[in-house]
């Protein structure tokens, strides 16, 4: 049977046909994905392109339940090819679900913090597979994870996670009083997907497919999935409900004075106490929040304690305990969860069994208040509420509660720079200063107080003044043999830091002494900075391996250097000799080699700081009463209470067993924790670590943590950007500029190629011929007209070797 085909090129020049085209590149890119997600079993529509994100389809509830077929939906981007593309999920679409984070929810941490959980909890496997398979970015900067789900049909659209709206926000909608963090698209749920673009949305961004495509989704169980929307729950920020006065207040003795069983039993047990007899197991711990998992499950975290700063409540995500799933309505003390695990709820049953075992007073106390639950005490400041987790980018508000905390923070503000950036830069410096024989002892064997800190933020954020803030407010001890703001050099260089010529006795070669000078360690303190790491970076990736495993290895306090033959240019600077401290500032764009080198340890080694703070006022002086502790001289170890050397323990035996893999930039995460604990504790004054010395660590590093991964997520998106310009060859200026240009010679080009096709014999033609049938000046855009042609239908590509007609024409 022949194939009746027009000939390309007639009744026009080829740049006429051109112009004529109906579809741009990024049209027919739009195109290309809306056939994928049909090829790949989704119900597909077309979306309107006034901003209402709906479908442009009417009556379109039909393709909940059945897909609408490829010619016409071809057809719906054949008379307006500025649609976008919408996928349908639910069992219309082989049980497909998405998980989405808004764009709040990934400005404000939540979806860094959201990762952290869950790979800690075991769900790192589950969620790289889906993050590889399938992720984009919305115009609002949030993420769209799309998967399928076995075992059970998905529900319907769910909303996991939400925040009461601030005060600006309701300043610009009253009636809009709660935002939505996290939610799927369930059972019959309508989603736009990349590449749409232009007036499809209201600010005329795209959706960018960031990693995968519709043709690799990931198929995960219906376990897994839940797992993945209970770590969800957990971040839910709505308030919980008005509580009633604890059981204990209405079951106990009339108010007399006397502490009552319930109050009692609370301050005697801790929540291990309580749970792991009960088969709950502790997952990890995030600041002060502990997560927990129920009986029974492998995977995820199912309760969270710790979170509280008034008084510690279990908050219980699953329905498969006897605990109330609903957190919000209903926190439960410790007394509460002992009711409801060894009484059935009953708590004044609970309350007598308690009297029974001889919780309580038998008399009055006189005027101490009855029911009232001492506070974990933090630092000097008693009166302070215990700090909790941030999602954000900035430390939290009650991370600034101590005194010596409080002046470090007026400082930064009255040179108007970033309160944890100036931190970070006086950490360091302290690191830097503090005697070499000062470690830190967790039981695990001391370790070296040796801090990293890298200041990221926009150009001219203030990270360089950050910096010469930290060094008014720690000034360098006097009369010391300190280099202080180093550059970083070579490997070598570094060891340097340490070395000059000393006067030694030695025999001469008659045996009799003599003085000489010889290259040696003269001095043990150093601090380095860099007001550009891309500089830095750039250096690195020129000497190669030297810089990168030289400063792994001084965080860990190692020995540095090397050994050559002769005398004077052999640097051995011997572990536990030095004392060393790094500041760094970074724009986000250029910290990608630095994060990129987490397979060798180096970026889990930086504290991660943000140079910018929105808290900053308008007017502040600077503290007048500036005076921080001096350092102490050594030989110190500092020591730490024993629920923290236990916590570090257990952890350390977890990860030694194999029964826990901290995620590849987690993995120093205690050492980490270990050194600021320490640091801030001899910024108290303190030659030990407190509890609270321990939780404010863990601010910091759920901080740093969250610094982090944003600068991750932005160069993930940079670099596909940055992919789809050159693939486009819109990296040169002029081309960027004339853009059309450029389209017209990547159609012409494309029916140039068709054209060759048409006339080779069978109608077909190996791939590797296709360049030879464009002119000279056209070759260099031969890969791009080949995916347009397809992509118009006017070939296929039946193996990776051939190409061949298809059954459109241009």
């Amino acid at each position: 049977m022949t194939n009746e085909r027009s000939r390309p090129g007639e009744g026009g020049s080829e740049e006429a046909a051109a112009a004529a085209s109906p579809m741009s590149i990024a049209e027919a890119a739009v195109v290309a994905q809306a056939t994928a997600w049909h090829a790949a079993g989704a119900s597909v529509l077309p979306v309107r392109v006034d901003g209402t994100k709906r479908p442009a389809v009417n009556a379109w509830k039909q393709y909940q339940n059945q897909r609408m077929p490829l010619l016409p939906l071809r057809k719906h981007f054949a008379d307006n090819p500025q649609l976008g593309v919408g996928v349908v999920c639910g069992q219309v679409s082989d049980n497909l679900e998405m998980l989405e984070f808004e764009g709040r929810a990934v400005t404000e941490g939540i979806y860094g913090e959201f990762i952290e959980i869950a790979r800690n909890s075991g769900l790192g496997d589950v969620l790289d597979r889906i993050e590889c398979s399938y992720l984009e970015q919305t115009p609002s900067g949030g993420f769209h994870l799309f998967y399928r789900v076995t075992g059970e049909p998905v529900g319907g659209n769910t909303k996991l996670a939400s925040r009461p709206a601030t005060d600006d926000e309701l300043a610009h909608d009253p009636t809009d009083k709660i935002k939505v963090l996290i939610e799927t698209r369930g059972e019959g749920g309508f989603v736009i997907v990349a590449p749409s673009h232009g007036p499809v949305h209201p600010t005329g961004k795209p959706w960018w497919l960031v990693t995968g495509g519709p043709d690799q989704l990931a198929t995960i169980t219906a376990d897994e999935r839940d797992a993945l929307f209970t770590v969800a729950r957990v971040l839910d920020q709505m308030p919980a409900k008005a509580e009633a006065p604890p059981p204990t207040q209405s079951i106990s003795a009339a108010d007399d004075g006397r502490l009552k069983p319930g109050d009692d039993y609370e301050q005697r047990h801790t929540w291990a106490d309580i749970l792991e007899p009960q088969g709950w197991e502790q997952v990890y711990t995030q600041g002060s929040t502990v997560h927990w998992r129920r009986p029974g499950k492998r995977l995820g975290t199912s309760a969270t304690t710790g979170r509280n700063t008034d008084r510690d409540r279990l908050y219980v995500f699953t329905t498969s305990t006897e605990f109330d799933a609903d957190p919000k309505k209903n926190p439960y003390t410790k007394f509460a969860a002992y009711a409801v695990l060894h009484h059935g709820g009953d708590y004044r049953a609970a309350a007598k069994a308690l009297a029974d075992q001889g919780y309580g007073d038998r008399e009055p106390r006189g005027d101490v208040a009855h029911g009232l639950i001492s506070g974990t005490v933090f630092g000097d400041d008693t009166d302070s509420p215990p700090p909790t987790p941030s999602a954000g980018l900035n430390l939290p508000e009650e991370f600034w509660h101590r005194a010596e905390l409080k002046l470090i923070r007026q400082a930064a503000h009255a040179r108007a720079c970033s309160a944890d950036a100036v931190l970070g830069a006086v950490l360091a410096r302290m690191a830097g200063m503090v005697d070499h024989t000062v470690r830190a002892d967790a039981g695990l064997g001391d370790a070296s107080l040796n801090l990293f800190t890298v200041l990221a933020g926009p150009s001219a954020a203030g990270k360089s003044q950050a910096h010469e803030c930290a060094t008014h407010v720690f000034p360098p001890p006097l009369f010391s043999d300190f280099r202080d703001g180093s550059p970083l050099g070579s490997g070598e260089g570094l060891a340097e830091l340490y070395m000059g010529w000393a006067e030694v006795t030695e025999p001469d070669k008659d045996g009799k002494p003599k003085t000489v000078k010889v290259r040696a360690q003269v001095r043990h303190n150093a601090t380095i900075y860099a007001d550009e790491g891309e500089a830095m970076t750039k250096m690195w990736e020129r000497n190669g391996a030297t810089v990168g495993e030289t400063l792994r290895r001084a965080w860990t306090g190692q020995t540095l250097g090397q050994s050559n033959g002769n005398r004077d240019t052999t640097r051995i600077v011997k572990r536990g000799s030095y004392a060393l401290g790094m500041v760094v500032g970074f724009q986000p764009e250029t910290a990608r080699p630095l994060l990129a080198d987490a397979a060798a340890g180096t970026p889990q080694r930086f504290l991660w700081l943000w140079a910018t703070d929105p808290t900053i006022p308008d007017s502040v002086d600077w503290p007048p009463h500036l005076h921080l502790p001096e350092l102490p001289y050594g030989p110190l170890s500092i020591a730490f209470p024993q629920n923290v050397r236990d916590e570090i323990r257990r952890h350390k035996l977890a990860v030694g067993r194999g029964e826990v893999v901290p995620p590849v930039l987690d993995g120093h995460g205690h050492l980490m924790r270990m050194k600021v604990a320490a640091l801030l504790a001899l910024l108290g004054g303190r030659r030990s670590v407190t509890d609270g010395d321990w939780a404010l660590s863990g601010l910091v590093w759920t901080t740093s943590c969250a610094v982090r991964d944003h600068l991750i997520a932005r160069g993930r998106l940079q670099q596909e950007r940055e992919r789809e310009l050159k693939k486009l060859h819109y990296g040169d200026r002029e081309v960027y500029v004339d853009g059309r240009k450029h389209e017209a010679a990547v159609i012409r080009a494309a029916k140039v190629i068709h054209r060759a096709v048409y006339r080779a014999d069978g109608k077909r033609m190996p791939r590797g011929k296709t360049r030879t049938a464009l002119a000279s000046r056209d070759r260099h855009l031969r890969d791009e007209a080949l995916e347009y042609a397809i992509a118009q239908g006017w070939l296929i590509q039946p193996d990776d070797e051939h190409v061949e007609l298809g059954r459109n024409t241009p």
